[in-house]
């Protein structure tokens, strides 16, 4: 359950970008938000070169929360990610894709993606995330929570934890221990994944 601020305290009324090539997609989504007084599409783009374009002619373009595909044409949402959150570092950038590999979910946490959803979420679902994210919380889709679940109990019953890919050095870890384990592996050396 979403725990709203108390009705006295006066809520902004979030504005939302999208970046999603599927028109369908896109247009589905917008649509399902557009019935949500707390919350405002203000644009939507089918690639992160149009919104690059948009950001340079627009320089005070500001948005509390993208929404951000990962298979775009061209520049890729992993891609485009870090270049998005220079321009705005406080931006909320929730990942809306079909991706539900761990390297991707791990990729996009790493650039600083706050969310992860599945494009076979629903739109209830995608509304949450929104909404948890905008009370500075953050998300999984179920099917990607699941993933990442499998990640730590595949692991749980090893002994050993490949740290160093130079080295080789191995420890003893609890599953916790080794999904941090994983995750620091990951952001010290993201090529030997």
């Amino acid at each position: 359950m979403i725990q709203v601020p108390h009705k006295d305290i006066e809520r902004k009324k979030k504005s939302i970008a999208m970046i999603e090539d599927n028109k369908k997609v896109r247009d589905s989504v917008i649509k399902y938000l557009g019935f949500h007084e707390d919350m405002e599409v203000v644009h939507s783009f089918g690639s992160a070169e149009s919104y690059f374009e948009h950001i340079k002619e627009f320089q005070d373009f500001k948005i509390d929360i993208l929404l951000l595909d990962i298979g775009l044409p061209g520049i890729t949402g992993l891609e485009a990610l870090p270049k998005i959150l220079k321009h705005q570092p406080d931006l909320d950038v929730i990942m809306l894709t079909t991706y539900e590999e761990e390297k991707k979910i791990l990729t996009a946490m790493a650039l600083g993606a706050v969310a992860y959803v599945s494009k076979r979420a629903s739109l209830e679902n995608i509304l949450e995330a929104i909404r948890v994210v905008s009370l500075g919380g953050s998300y999984m889709s179920p099917m990607v929570a699941r993933e990442m679940f499998n990640l730590m109990m595949r692991d749980s019953n090893k002994k050993k934890t490949f740290l160093h890919p130079g080295k080789k050095k191995y420890w003893s870890f609890s599953w916790i221990e080794n999904l941090i384990a994983k995750l620091l592996t990951f952001f010290l050396f993201p090529s030997k994944l």
